[in-house]
């Protein structure tokens, strides 16, 4: 079996979680057998071509280096598609493949159409962002509630002019109300659903993801719920003054300034470590001045590889996302190493959460009651229960070999 993925990012210069848990797959599907080879971005200081253990890596695509920028952002919309498609066409008359692999919502852009690609070659596609449903990318309407609408363009212009961010930008004014914003946005979503709806097979990280894909018309049986790969860790020691761990970007939609708000509530003795980066970062700070949170220490991001060496110095891990996401990794390594966790009971994490039996799911939106999770679990035996079922479910879900065994049978299925 030889397999092509198709990601805009790849490690060491990774964007999120989904570029990490794509080479997870990769790598533990070419301990099985599967020959991956890996298409993705050109980035500067890394070789066009290497190996990485048994994963081949091509960087061969143009696209912009920051999500975070506007101007980059452009970039990538107006340069990435093109060149991955040409980049792909190449390939495919130089070598052979049984599948190609799209790994994440910007990979779609790149998808090749039939003439390009060779009978008898897959197409799989994994959904994992809101982003492929929402055209500001995060599924909440006008910043206030997760979204159930159609998105129609008047709805869409109407939910835009009352939403403060879209993607991972502020919404200024120069561009809330730039109609050729809107136009250009929706579009693009218009593009995105109508590429996705061209695949063959559907993997979807969460029965949350399942769901999207059935409302824009997928038939249930192309839809596979496979979750990302993450590995257990070894569990580490409780402090005596438990240690509380926020891991994320310092953005308004991951629930930095609520948890803050929670923080002056809560009743008990705790530490709190924030590790990212964002345009919060002096808002926040400023918060924990004003509030005298001495106990709270504010963080420059860490890289990924002390990630599980972060989490595994913490006790209790809170992920209070506003918007539903598709899955988030980092409660999903915080599971792993037998930690307690609070997140949001909104998008794909209800899927992997019993409330109270293998973390607490909260409100993100209200500050009392991520308190009140916090007070709970700074209590040595709740966390004892809930890091050690947690654990179980990942086990059962998300180790390596269940992983890949459903993937091998979908890529050996006719």
């Amino acid at each position: 079996m030889n397999s092509l993925f198709i990601s805009e990012y790849w490690p060491p210069d990774s964007k999120g979680g989904g570029e990490e848990s794509a080479s997870a797959l990769a790598h533990a599907l070419s301990e099985q057998g599967v020959q991956i080879t890996v298409l993705t971005s050109i980035c500067k200081g890394l070789p066009a071509e290497t190996q990485q253990g048994k994963v081949r890596v091509l960087r061969r695509i143009m696209t912009g280096t920051n999500p975070g920028s506007f101007l980059s952002n452009i970039q990538r919309t107006l340069v990435f598609p093109f060149s991955a498609k040409k980049q792909i066409k190449k390939l495919l008359t130089k070598e052979t493949f049984d599948a190609l692999h799209y790994v994440n919502v910007s990979s779609v852009m790149g998808k090749t159409t039939p003439k390009i690609t060779p009978q008898g070659i897959r197409s799989f596609v994994h959904t994992n962002s809101p982003l492929f449903f929402c055209p500001k990318g995060t599924l909440m309407y006008s910043d206030k509630k997760e979204c159930h609408y159609t998105c129609t363009p008047l709805r869409f212009v109407e939910c835009f002019l009352h939403s403060n961010v879209f993607g991972k930008l502020k919404n200024s004014w120069y561009y809330k109300y730039n109609p050729a914003l809107w136009l250009a946005l929706y579009a693009l979503f218009r593009i995105r659903l109508s590429r996705l709806k061209q695949f063959e097979t559907y993997i979807a990280v969460s029965g949350f993801m399942q769901q999207k894909l059935l409302e824009i018309g997928i038939t249930k049986n192309r839809i596979h719920v496979i979750s990302n790969i993450v590995e257990l860790q070894t569990q580490s020691a409780q402090h005596k003054t438990p240690h509380l761990l926020y891991l994320g970007d310092y953005l308004p939609q991951k629930g930095v300034r609520e948890l803050l708000q929670a923080l002056t509530q809560v009743r008990g003795t705790y530490t709190c470590n924030f590790y990212g980066s964002g345009p919060l970062c002096g808002e926040m700070q400023n918060f924990i001045t004003q509030h005298s949170l001495t106990h709270v220490q504010l963080n420059t991001r860490i890289p990924q590889e002390k990630v599980l060496a972060t989490i595994a110095a913490h006790d209790i891990i809170i992920q209070p996302s506003l918007v539903p996401e598709a899955m988030s990794r980092t409660v999903l390594q915080a599971m792993a190493a037998g930690k307690a966790v609070i997140t949001s009971n909104r998008g794909g994490m209800r899927d992997y959460i019993q409330q109270g039996k293998h973390g607490l799911l909260i409100n993100p939106d209200k500050p009392k009651e991520i308190a009140h999770a916090i007070e709970t679990c700074l209590a040595s035996t709740t966390r004892e229960k809930l890091g050690r079922n947690a654990r179980k479910k990942i086990q059962q879900t998300s180790s390596a070999k269940k992983v890949t065994d459903e993937f091998l049978r979908l890529y050996n299925t006719n």
